[in-house]
Parts: C-alpha cells; sequence; structure tokens
C-alpha cells in the first residue's frame, strides 16, 4: 500500500501508463512521484487548487487544471511550466492527452469539450451538447475516438459514455 499524507484538501491522481510516474495534486500543490520506489521526485506550486491531471503516455509531459479555469501544460521530469493555455471562464474537471502527445481535450463545468493543438497554443474544436460537466475523458489507445462521460442523467443525455471519433 501507498499512503499519502501531504497534501490537504481532495487529492487528484494520475499514473503512467507505464506505471511508473504517479501525479498527485491536492491544495495548491502537485507532486510527481517515482511509482515503483514511492520517491517524492518533485513539488509544484501553484497559485490555485488542482482540479484534474492527466499524463502523456510517452511520460513526457504532464497537464493539470486549476480552479484559474486555465490548462498547465508541464515537463513531467523537471516540472518546468511549458505552456499555459487561457480556457474558457468555465472551471475544467477532466483532461486528456492523446496518444501522440499533440492534442489536449479538456471538458468543462458546463459541458464544453474543447480540442487543443498545445503546442501551437491553439483551440482547434469546440464541442457543445452537454449540459453538465464533463466528469472525465479518455482516448482509446490509437487516438481515433474519445469517450466521455458527463455529470449524470439528465434531460439532456443520458450519462452514459458518448464516443466521438476522429
Amino acid at each position: 500500500m501507498f499512503t499519502l499524507e501531504t497534501h490537504s484538501g481532495a487529492v487528484k491522481v494520475a499514473l503512467s501508463p507505464d506505471e511508473k510516474i504517479l501525479l498527485t495534486g491536492g491544495g495548491n500543490t502537485v507532486k510527481v512521484w517515482n511509482w515503483h520506489n514511492k520517491e517524492l521526485l518533485h513539488t509544484i506550486k501553484e497559485p490555485d487548487e488542482a482540479i484534474c491531471l492527466a499524463i502523456q503516455c510517452n511520460n513526457k509531459i504532464f497537464v493539470s487544471s486549476h480552479n484559474n479555469n486555465k490548462i498547465d501544460v508541464r515537463d513531467l521530469h523537471t516540472g518546468k511550466r511549458l505552456i499555459l493555455l487561457n480556457e474558457t471562464p468555465q472551471l475544467i474537471y477532466s483532461l486528456a492527452i492523446s496518444p501522440d502527445g499533440q492534442t489536449i481535450i479538456s471538458g468543462s463545468s458546463t459541458g464544453k469539450i474543447n480540442i487543443w493543438n498545445w503546442q501551437r497554443q491553439e483551440l482547434q474544436h469546440t464541442i457543445e451538447g452537454h449540459c453538465q460537466r464533463i466528469e472525465s475523458l479518455s482516448f482509446t489507445p490509437d487516438g481515433k475516438k474519445l469517450l466521455v462521460v458527463p455529470k449524470e442523467r439528465s434531460k439532456c443525455g443520458d450519462g452514459n459514455f458518448q464516443k466521438y471519433e476522429s
């Protein structure tokens, strides 16, 4: 068992696909851990509480969202900020990074899904139609499909997985 007692507030986690790196976010910090030996690699102080985290499948970058409605893109091994994407006025509740690392998807508190080319800092597309926040997003391993889980069943959706194809 791996017990973390170093964060305040609700703790968010993301585990790298190869299970080598663990990200934890709580209070105003994001911590990067070596999952195998439970070693803390670095701590990143943030101005706002972490809401969600995601790691790129090749372990080069990670993304986080905070109460400032922005997406923070960082180098996974150094913690250095690469880019800060200016999001919309809505809180970001979910993030996913495409397997090729080129695209970041964000799901907001109002049900909008934004598709970003993070290296160009360009919002490429917005998917609307969900009336409640997007709880979870995930790419298929080939990166051609996106699975979306809205918050709950409602009059404008059934709360089940939805699939979008590229």
